[in-house]
């Protein structure tokens, strides 16, 4: 029942005939990006409010779209970087809520979290602020730690100190999704989240000197 057109979207006698002067919101979904960028500008001219959302296929354009005139533009290929982000977190058991919070402020930001390369820390700083019980720090393994050259599983670090292991930084690598076999070694940073006296139990076990 409802109405279907059919013609081309970058014409304006078309969009005229779909009623966008009068519309509230127009979805953008086409693989062509000269169209795209011809229709989100063409849209615009014709209907100053209208809130406008596309789907393109690269995070390179958001940007772009972004400063012609779109409201929301959502990349396919960042979709699959978030879904892939969330099953780290779960794998960490980290709360449902807190895994859509990541989402909804990747997605809310258009995506600038990544696209200006801030660091896992400061995505945890930024969310972390939502829970008053919550903190992160980050130490480094020095020689004598416990940790140096010791697996995940045999330091339980969960158990003994109440912090989850978010990621680990080797050299130039950001290592995630750590399994009960990896193996720490002296230098690596490690990035811890939990409340503020899990965190100080974690440095008086595995990082504190002497």
């Amino acid at each position: 029942g409802e109405p279907i057109f059919y013609g081309d979207g970058t014409s304006r006698e078309v969009l005229h005939k779909m009623g966008v002067e009068r519309a509230r919101v127009v979805v953008i979904a086409i693989a062509d990006p000269s169209a795209t960028r011809k229709i989100v500008i063409t849209v615009r001219d014709m209907n100053p409010k209208v809130q406008i959302v596309v789907n393109t296929r690269y995070l390179a354009e958001v940007e772009d779209l972004i400063s012609i005139g779109a409201d929301e533009v959502i990349p396919s290929e960042f979709e699959a970087s978030i879904e892939l982000f969330s099953r780290i977190l779960q794998f960490y058991h980290m709360p449902k809520s807190l895994i859509g919070r990541y989402g909804d402020k990747f997605r809310r930001d258009h995506y600038r979290l990544f696209i200006r390369g801030e660091t896992p820390k400061r995505l945890f700083h930024d969310t972390l602020a939502l829970m008053p019980d919550a903190d992160y720090e980050s130490y480094m393994i020095e020689g004598g730690s416990p940790m140096a050259n010791a697996t995940f599983m045999s330091l339980d670090i969960q158990k003994k100190t109440g912090t989850h292991v978010v990621a680990v930084r080797r050299g130039s690598m950001v290592i995630q999704g750590i399994g009960h076999d990896f193996i720490f070694q002296e230098g690596d940073i490690i990035l811890l989240i939990g409340d503020r006296p899990s965190l100080e139990n974690a440095y008086n076990l595995f990082f504190k000197k002497g």
